[in-house]
């Protein structure tokens, strides 16, 4: 047996009674033990799948074969059970026998990182997964697998999911670069994928694989849930917080750090200075370089601002355009120059 959700159990029935057919209709029950959370034994139906009942065997020897499908069983190990089938028509004419339903292990997620990144999308995600073969396994009886992603004519996919708004992108997977001693039919499987841009703000991720070309893509069950954060991007800071600017000075040295930022040196940066929230045109600084951290999803600027007049002394907005759809902005303070003190003898 396999869990409702995964498989079905055959059965073939042996000196079915004569003139019993499959239009008689079949039913099945079960008296399940070992259910997670329940205690004793929990007597559950059991649907018979449709179109699978079918007569077999020679009329002195006939027999039935039906596929049974259980209901979801909550078994963290083996569930034990005892199924009695009989026909509609002839409920006396039953047939019981014992059954044991267990739990494929899902697939465990070792590592995923990063859990974060920038809104826009396009950052590197890379986890180490852990999947199974051989007997009870997923893989074994053909259920949707992360190893299937290898074959030919497979592939796998990440699914952001937000509700309605959900992203998918395509995902490659090889085997581990990781050493680990490995219990025999298990597999350490590098999987990376680029997030697509936020959905939302915290996404649930899942694994999805597609086991023959032009087949259905299916969903690879993970033991434990993976989720996803973007961020916005923002000036995250400025330094010095404020200064003051001399006439011929050329203005003030600043340093400018971009967070969430994918850093690319294509991108096309201006800095400038606001008196307000909104500011107008502003005043344009010097960009003197632009440095790209792709790791840290970091840009750091250095940059100068312009002479100012002293009647914008106080709290401006210096505001860079170009690295996201809309300008970062952070607070800079002009700090007006202390007044001259005279000694009048």
């Amino acid at each position: 047996g396999a869990g409702a959700w995964q498989g079905h159990l055959r059965v073939v029935l042996g000196q079915v009674p004569l003139g019993l057919t499959a239009a008689d209709g079949m039913v099945a029950t079960a008296e399940v033990s070992g259910l997670d959370g329940a205690s004793g034994v929990i007597t559950v139906p059991f649907a018979v799948q449709a179109g699978s009942v079918t007569m077999l065997g020679t009329d002195e020897d006939p027999l039935m074969e039906l596929y049974l499908v259980p209901p979801s069983l909550n078994c963290s190990g083996t569930c034990k059970a005892v199924v009695t089938i009989y026909p509609l028509r002839l409920p006396a004419k039953s047939v019981r026998f014992d059954a044991a339903f267990f739990r494929y292990p899902a697939a465990r997620v070792r590592s995923f990182n990063p859990a974060t990144g920038p809104e826009q999308g396009g950052s590197t995600v890379q986890l180490v997964v852990e999947e199974y073969s051989g007997e009870r396994t997923r893989a074994a009886a053909l259920l949707p697998n992360m190893l299937d992603a290898r074959v030919a004519g497979g592939g796998a996919y990440a699914l952001f999911a937000c509700g309605a708004r959900n992203a998918s992108v395509p995902a490659t997977v090889s085997a581990s670069s990781f050493i680990a001693s490995l219990a025999a039919g298990t597999s350490w499987l590098d999987v990376s994928f680029q997030t697509p841009p936020a959905p939302c703000v915290e996404a649930s991720v899942s694994l999805w694989v597609r086991r023959t070309a032009g087949g259905a893509v299916e969903r690879v069950p993970l033991q434990a849930p993976l989720k996803y954060t973007f961020l916005g991007s923002v000036l995250g800071a400025v330094s010095p917080a404020s200064g003051m600017i001399f006439p011929g000075s050329g203005g003030v040295h600043l340093t400018l750090v971009l967070e969430n930022i994918l850093a690319s040196s294509s991108l096309a940066l201006s800095v400038t200075l606001h008196a307000g929230p909104s500011g107008g045109a502003g005043e344009a600084c010097t960009l003197h370089t632009a440095t790209f951290y792709p790791t840290a999803r970091q840009v750091v600027l250095s940059v100068s601002t312009p002479e100012l007049p002293l009647s914008l002394a106080g709290t401006l907005n210096i505001s860079v355009s170009g690295a996201t759809a809309l300008p970062l902005m952070a607070p800079w303070t002009y700090l007006a120059p202390p007044p001259v003190a005279w000694d009048v003898e």
